[in-house]
């Protein structure tokens, strides 16, 4: 069902409730032509799902403002589309439930809320799901999800390598979901029994912007990589009645010589010795089981061995071979109608090693290496890499798949080392490949530093520091620190009233040119968010690397700036560079920064802070050619301390304007100058065309 907030429905009067619903869009950006789902409505900012006769399941997020006053709160069933076109926004009142109470709620690694309904739940087609209530799913287990994604009708996400990817943390799991925003609280199901195997709580970003921000695409995660997280039942099983029994088994694969780990949980046993199940095996063997139950539960567990040769009936192991299936039934005597039911789940045997082929290295940068290796059958693979063949230093992993790419992070530039490959199938059979004993060799490449560093956490080293990009000859730069007690070049010069997410075109004076990246640019353009782009302006307040990357830019503290809100920016023009000023600029928040950027006519560059309260920015450089494969985050504050620090314009032997055209040279020609100045306000006042003509630099 989808949740809503109450005030989304409106009462007819004739026993239907009406849904208001908005756009698909994502903060006001509509989606990229293509994009799925374009023309369909989106209402809901939770998925939620059915575990009593009035009981609701949904993530703890989705109501931890609503605890209070849960009635704030509507549950919808029936929210799908009719057809490609129209969507069901009108809702007979069976179909509408308001939240009565929040019987139980966490919001951590357990997010989770159990919500009762104001009455008995009786929407057509709606029933309790079945959830896990004992044991953890098995890494490699087929998963999918139904829900509301970013609020949208009801959708089914299944795919055939749509699998858990870890299960090894004790109250959620790792899966590579196709899920966004409005899943959160979505029933994760075992694609081969049904189960509800948790409830999606979490993920990584769910979009693209494209175009200048003008659109947005789904972003696209590779299979490998497990990006979204789900409770598991059994955090919340034990705050739920469910009378349906459940049977489990402890992983999906055997080996020829493993232990089955068998489970029930039959809420309707509570108080009973034991239940009965029994097991199969497709070469003929047939075995009775006996399961105790497990003190103060209603759940009953055994375990029973496997072994190869012919089979045995009634000999207490289970006699299998290679590819044989094993299947388990136990006997619901009574699954909450008072019927009986026939559960069933099953295993297969895998006794052989997998088999690694085609290792190879893709330098992924000076301090990561992707390495790429085949598999015969789905495996998870593993790298082992050290200074020598058998050391272990740095360790990468990835999810179950046969062709693998798994990244190796936390080496050393300029390095040689040596590793192993290592590929582990669902049934525990390991294979490894060390090159014939003599291992894999990769050396990786000298760091290559893109100058670019985030403040995500309110706290920086920033403020009371200069640093000082310099050309090195090859395109890119090297740099240098100093402190800064003040800004190098005074706080002057035109003033720009740029409004919320703006920026000015200002062209250079006196075909003056700044070369970026090794590119001469005749002119800035000079953005309300604390960066500089060059070849066009750039409104975007979205403080992600997509975008610094996205153009040439220089971000002395690209942040969402409102210097509508408080301080000036400003724009000044010397001899020798340009200087760009943002004084105690407010941002969205109304917390205030200073800091400054240098563009010298020679390439230098050199970004100045005095100021960063709370920061929530990115500072560095960018060519405008996307985030670089190797990138990695720098730490501009531990640069060396300049050898010859630049000096500020107003310092001796420097020339800074007067007036728009007229320097003063602080060497010892002042009383020369003065008389030029004289000379010049002579001629202004007696030239009114002149006088009359714009300056070419600002005041």
């Amino acid at each position: 069902c989808a949740v809503v907030p109450a005030k989304q429905l409106v009462d007819q009067g004739d026993g239907t409730l009406a849904l208001t619903t908005y756009p698909y869009t994502v903060e006001g950006v509509e989606p990229c032509p293509g994009e799925p789902f374009t023309d369909q409505p989106t209402a809901a900012f939770c998925t939620a799902f059915q575990v009593g006769h009035d009981l609701i399941a949904t993530a703890g997020h989705c109501v931890s403002y609503d605890v209070g006053d849960p009635s704030a709160l509507a549950f919808v069933f029936g929210f799908i589309m009719t057809d490609a076109a129209t969507a069901v926004v009108t809702f007979d009142a069976s179909q509408v439930y308001w939240g009565n109470e929040v019987i139980d709620y966490q919001v951590s690694d357990a997010d989770y809320a159990i919500v009762r309904v104001d009455r008995p739940i009786t929407a057509p087609g709606a029933a309790p799901l079945p959830i896990r209530r004992m044991g953890t799913v098995p890494e490699g287990t087929q998963i999918g999800v139904i829900g509301h994604p970013w609020g949208l009708p009801l959708k089914l996400a299944f795919g055939e390598t749509t699998t858990v990817q870890d299960s090894s943390p004790d109250e959620f799991f790792i899966a590579n979901l196709d899920t966004y925003g409005g899943n959160s609280g979505s029933p994760v199901f075992n694609a081969e029994s049904g189960l509800v195997e948790g409830i999606l709580v979490r993920g990584l970003a769910d979009f693209d912007y494209i175009e200048d921000g003008d659109c947005f695409r789904s972003s696209v995660v590779e299979d490998e990589f497990g990006s979204e997280e789900a409770t598991k039942a059994t955090a919340f099983a034990d705050i739920v009645f469910n009378p349906r029994g459940q049977l489990v088994l402890d992983q999906l694969a055997y080996q020829c010589e493993d232990t089955v780990h068998v489970g029930v949980a039959d809420a309707s046993l509570e108080g009973a010795p034991n239940a009965l199940v029994e097991a199969f095996t497709t070469s003929g063997d047939r075995e009775s089981l006996t399961l105790p139950a497990v003190p103060l539960t209603y759940e009953f567990a055994a375990e029973i061995p496997l072994a190869p040769g012919a089979a045995t009936p009634d000999d207490g192991t289970l006699q299998a071979a290679e590819d044989d299936a094993l299947l388990f039934l136990y006997i619901d005597e009574d699954n909450g109608t008072g019927s009986a039911v026939t559960v069933q789940t099953g295993a297969i045997i895998d006794c052989t090693a997998p088999m690694i082929s085609d290792v190879a290295v893709v330098p992924n940068n000076s301090m990561r290496a992707l390495v790429t290796f085949t598999t015969n059958e789905g495996t998870f693979g593993r790298v082992e890499m050290g200074g020598a063949c058998g050391e272990v230093v740095v360790t990468g992993s990835g999810g179950l798949a046969t062709l693998h790419e798994v990244e190796v992070a936390g080496l050393t530039p300029l390095t040689a080392y040596r590793f192993r490959v290592f590929a582990e199938d669902p049934a525990g059979n390991q294979a490894v490949d060390d090159n014939g004993g003599a291992c894999y060799d990769y050396t990786t490449p000298a760091f290559l530093d893109h100058f670019t560093e985030s403040f995500f956490d309110g706290v920086s080293d920033l403020p009371g520091r200069s640093v000082l990009f310099s050309p090195d000859g090859t395109g890119g730069y090297s740099a240098c620190t100093a402190v800064a007690n003040e800004f190098p070049a005074p706080a002057k010069g035109r003033r720009l009233f740029l409004r919320d997410d703006d920026f000015l075109e200002y062209p250079l004076h006196q075909g003056k040119r700044f070369p970026l990246f090794g590119v001469n640019y005749d002119r800035l353009f000079i953005g309300s968010n604390g960066y500089i782009t060059f070849g066009e302006g750039d409104s975007d307040y979205y403080v992600y690397f997509e975008n610094h990357f996205r153009l040439p830019r220089i971000s002395a503290y690209y942040a969402d700036l409102l210097p509508s809100e408080g301080g000036e920016i400003r724009v000044m023009e010397y001899d020798d560079r340009v200087a760009v000023t943002y004084d105690d600029v407010s941002d969205y928040f109304y917390d205030r920064h200073s800091f400054q950027v240098e563009l010298f006519w020679d390439g230098r560059i050199r970004m100045t802070w005095l100021k960063l309260t709370r920061p929530f920015g990115i500072v560095g450089l960018s060519s405008g050619s996307g985030i670089p494969d190797d990138f990695e985050e720098s730490d501009l504050s531990a640069y060396a301390a300049c050898l010859d620090p630049v000096g500020g314009p107003n310092l001796p032997g420097r020339k800074y304007p007067l007036a728009c055209g007229l320097t003063q040279d602080t060497g010892g020609q002042v009383m020369g100058d003065l008389i030029v100045v004289l000379g010049v306000i002579v001629i202004l006042f007696f030239t009114p065309q002149l006088a009359r003509r714009p300056a070419p630099c600002g005041s």
